[in-house]
């Protein structure tokens, strides 16, 4: 039953009257409770919410009352008044729910888009840091109250509420007029975040790294940047940033961050015949830095795992692929960075990435998720014309997403549960002010409860500012 307004739509109630909201001969709730983010006890989740109304009176009560008691309005239309854990924007769950968000398709919640402005949107990546989920992309053009040109953004969303939207952004790269960026990212959470402002709790922390050019100048940065937040309020502590360039143009094809042994991020970003990398965020760079621009290696690059060190030597290894195939590749060396060949491979990728422990590698025919700690292949979206795509393992379970091209139409879909036997779920991307807007690149992060996807949308005509970045959230 929908409630509006404190009366039940739809007449009278068989078994009983309905009068202001309350159903005699059977208890109804209206309203939008607070989503408890995770698993709740449905009994008493329901006393609770039925006694804190107070339905009689809950309208006329509605100004003096409820503010102070600090519960939400009453939200029209309720699809499911049995039940305490659905109503308009609760946790939509993948699977043996329904539909508890009452968008009315069970188990695919709508994305959402906030009131940003976006334009020229990196690939997005989405994340878990702390106590929050993190979205980060760079673009040419973003802001809400004021616009910035050229930036990295990053929102940040409450794990403990609806996650509907952020709760707060933060800035890692910051707006310089002649930046030109090259719609390029990636990101990594420090694993073991320390008290860096000495308050005795531990303050999360990722770096991030994105690559440019500058207008006039006939070089290519690879940048990378530290946001660490203090835990109790929130507040930007400090972090590093710094740039490496090599003297040339090129188009930056793959981008990785990986962390060594020393707890140093490593950057490495790769375009057709050339690498390029450099290890730590110090300002200056005094960490070594590599500049290979060996010709016939291809542009795509992907870590095969994090560094390491053997002795007083430090390794990181990688795929390197092109058009004629992939080779493995080492990064050897503390006091100076050497690229050592190693043997090639049966592989032809034609884009890659390396996060949580495992590569998501694609092709014509498909995507490959390769878990690298038990180095088993897992294929995905085999056969369909996957335009970007990334994936995720959880204890068994197999979290992927893709943009699929599905007869000329871009579409989000969503593959879960243990290999090979997964259930396909269609997303689907509207943006409500921006319907010309069509699904480019995804990201994907699950934890123990909730899957997060992030998906940039283009305007396919190239019209400036029509682009953007949405966002869903998931119960599993």
């Amino acid at each position: 039953g929908s409630t509006t307004g404190g009366s039940t739509t739809g007449g009278s109630t068989t078994g009983g009257s309905t009068t202001g909201g309350s159903t005699t001969g059977g208890s109804t709730t209206g309203g939008t409770p607070p989503d408890p983010g995770g698993p709740i006890d449905v009994a008493a989740a329901f006393a609770t919410y039925v006694a804190a109304w107070g339905y009689e009176d809950r309208l006329g009560d509605w100004v003096t009352a409820n503010p102070s008691a600090g519960l939400l309005e009453p939200a029209g239309g309720d699809c499911r008044d049995d039940d305490p854990a659905a109503w308009p924007g609760a946790l939509e769950l993948l699977s043996g729910s329904g539909d508890r968000d009452c968008n009315g398709i069970d188990n695919v919640a709508d994305f959402q888009f906030g009131s940003y402005l976006w334009d020229q949107p990196s690939p997005p990546r989405i994340t878990r840091m702390g106590e929050h989920f993190v979205l980060a992309a760079t673009a040419t053009r973003f802001g809400d109250a004021q616009i910035s040109n050229n930036v990295g953004q990053a929102l940040f969303f409450d794990l403990t509420g609806g996650t509907i939207e952020p709760v707060f952004e933060r800035t890692w790269k910051p707006d310089v007029p002649n930046h030109a960026l090259q719609q390029t990212l990636d990101v990594f959470v420090d694993p073991t975040p320390e008290d860096r402002d000495g308050d005795g709790i531990v303050d999360p922390g990722m770096w991030f790294a994105t690559t440019y050019t500058v207008v006039g100048v006939g070089s290519v940065y690879l940048y990378g940047s530290e946001l660490r937040l203090d835990s109790p309020s929130g507040q930007v502590i400090a972090g590093a940033a710094v740039y490496n360039s090599v003297d040339g143009s090129y188009d930056v094809e793959s981008l990785e961050i990986a962390l060594d042994p020393d707890g140093e991020p490593y950057l490495l970003a790769c375009g057709e015949d050339v690498l390029h990398a450099f290890r730590g965020l110090q300002t200056p760079p005094t960490d070594p830095e590599l500049e290979d621009l060996t010709s016939n290696l291809g542009g795509v690059c992907v870590f095969e795992g994090e560094p390491y060190n053997v002795g007083l030597t430090q390794l990181a290894p990688l795929i390197r692929c092109g058009a004629s195939g992939c080779q493995e590749y080492t990064l050897e060396g503390l006091g100076t960075l050497a690229l050592l060949p190693g043997p090639v491979t049966a592989d032809a990728w034609d884009a890659g990435d390396y996060h949580d422990g495992a590569q998501i590698l694609r092709d014509a025919g498909g995507v490959v998720l390769r878990d690298l700690g038990s180095a088993r292949d897992y294929d995905l979206f085999t056969g369909e014309t996957v335009l970007s795509a990334d994936a995720m393992l959880y204890d068994d379970q197999i979290f992927g997403v893709a943009v699929l091209d599905v007869g000329g139409v871009p579409t989000v879909r969503l593959v879960h549960g243990v290999h090979p036997a997964l259930v396909e779920l269609d997303l689907p991307y509207a943006h409500p002010g921006l319907p010309d807007a069509e699904p480019r690149e995804v990201s994907l992060y699950v934890d123990a409860d909730r899957v997060a996807v992030a998906v940039s949308g283009y305007d396919p005509s190239g019209t400036d500012d029509q682009d953007t970045v949405g966002w869903v959230f998931l119960g599993h």
